[in-house]
């Protein structure tokens, strides 16, 4: 089977899709399927996988990829004909193309399946109204999509009142490779000093708190002994580590090498995650199963 990923990956800082695009593609290939990787990057990215690989030109608001060139379009018909693609997958959000991948993928006569991992957004604010149009907007585009993947039946409920067919939306929560996150000795907390670790992984950015995290872990007053290791990297990664320069407070950046990503969570006491708001967090996920004894 050769599957079309309309994907994410990492530039200068790493985040829950791009860990979910790895993972599912590394999954497939384990699986001998070939996979056909479509994403917004520049060209002189670095990259590990072995799998076709298009870049799609774009342009950049709110650090993210949301406006595709002109040309993307053609680019992605061009190669899904060429490379006789079985399925596509579009992980959301993806681009501006989200709106446009159904039709065009079902005049080449090949089924597209979208998976859904934003949160819905309840809270009166400006976070929260646009989430919650971002939804309404997404749905116009699930619906024609073959089939949808969602984490949870509440996500099911909101999207089908949003006119997504409610027998074409499975629920599959996210999950992480239990062989490399789970428990094992770690000398972290030697090399750094630590009695007490708590631990944060993810992005840098407003909407995760991470800023009140470790305020409120220095208004505590704790002895030396108790750190906090901020794992990530994002738009608030420099002005944290302007603000927090404390021996108490460790920022890693983005970590590229699992071995020490695993590592380090092994050794955490506690895994704070501020975000008030989530959809399924991976990287909670793999805090918990790398620390809790099974």
């Amino acid at each position: 089977m050769k599957v079309a990923w309309f994907g994410h990956k990492t530039r200068k800082r790493g985040n829950g899709l791009v860990m979910y695009s790895k993972q599912l593609t590394e999954g497939l290939e384990a699986r001998d399927a070939q996979v056909v990787f479509f994403y917004h990057g520049s060209s002189d990215e670095k990259t590990e996988q072995t799998y076709r690989q298009t870049r799609l030109r774009s342009l950049r608001l709110l650090d993210h990829d949301l406006v595709s060139s002109p040309r993307a379009k053609r680019l992605v018909q061009r190669t899904l004909t060429e490379e006789l693609v079985d399925v596509a997958h579009v992980s959301l959000s993806f681009s501006l193309l989200d709106l446009s991948l159904p039709a065009l993928c079902h005049r080449l006569g090949i089924p597209i399946v979208a998976t859904v991992h934003a949160p819905y957004d309840r809270r009166p604010s400006l976070w929260g109204i646009g989430s919650r149009l971002l939804y309404r907007l997404w749905s116009i585009a699930l619906a024609k999509d073959d089939a949808v993947v969602i984490f949870s039946r509440e996500q099911r409920e909101i999207l089908g009142r949003y006119g997504v067919p409610i027998q074409h939306m499975h629920v599959i929560p996210n999950g992480v490779d239990t062989e490399t996150f789970r428990p094992a000795p770690s000398t972290y907390k030697g090399e750094v000093g630590a009695e007490l670790l708590v631990v944060y992984c993810g992005r840098l950015d407003p909407e995760k708190n991470v800023g009140i995290l470790v305020q409120t872990f220095l208004d505590l007053d704790l002895p030396p002994s108790h750190k906090v290791v901020i794992i990530g990297n994002g738009v608030e990664y420099q002005r944290l580590r302007n603000r927090f320069s404390s021996e108490s407070v460790i920022f890693t950046g983005l970590l590229e090498d699992k071995r020490e990503l695993v590592r380090i969570l092994r050794s955490g006491d506690i895994f704070v995650l501020p975000s008030q708001v989530e959809g399924l967090s991976i990287a909670m996920l793999e805090g918990w199963l790398a620390a809790w004894p099974r």
